[in-house]
């Protein structure tokens, strides 16, 4: 059984920027992986539409939902042309779902969200910035607040231990 994951063609297209075509920024697909979780999946949408940085899709993989996650998506932003639909018949899990997704996506840069997400209109400007300004950079990770408590850290950074675990410093 060989394994093969096809990694998505660097486009880049040429959007306004201030009102001008002077500028080519890089499309970034932004890929949510949602399973039975409408209230939140309408949240996290809502604010990535309101980004400053005009560059981007929304691919939303559907894990199966049976909540009416699919028909809110349908309805409310169906006719958005940033937001690419996939379902999946049943729950195939995240890692799963977000291959799904980078199979499909056309941007330069994947950027990965839960689809209890909510961000700040700076985000994806501030992260290809990060990653535009050093070829060496192959991720980078945003601030994470804590949904009750918006002034905490969710954690302030990550590492991998010798065993492989991932382990989370500064929670809270």
């Amino acid at each position: 059984m060989s394994l093969e994951f096809k990694v998505p063609s660097f486009t880049k297209r040429v959007v306004p920027c201030n009102g001008e075509m002077a500028k080519e920024l890089p499309l970034v697909s932004i890929i949510i992986v949602n399973f039975n979780d409408k209230r939140h999946l309408y949240r996290c949408l809502s604010s990535i539409l309101k980004s400053e940085y005009p560059s981007f899709e929304i691919i939303v993989v559907d894990n199966g939902s049976t909540d009416g996650s699919v028909e809110l998506v349908k309805k409310l932003f169906g006719n958005n042309p940033r937001i690419k639909l996939i379902q999946n018949e049943r729950n195939l899990g995240p890692a799963a779902g977000r291959n799904i997704g980078a199979e499909v996506a056309k941007g330069r840069y994947l950027a990965f969200l839960d689809n209890d997400t909510e961000v700040n209109p700076k985000w994806l400007k501030e992260a290809v910035k990060v990653m535009e300004s050093d070829l060496t950079i192959g991720a980078a990770q945003c601030k994470l607040l804590l949904m009750g408590h918006r002034n905490r850290f969710d954690y302030a950074g990550d590492y991998l231990s010798p065993y492989g675990f991932l382990i989370q410093s500064g929670n809270g």
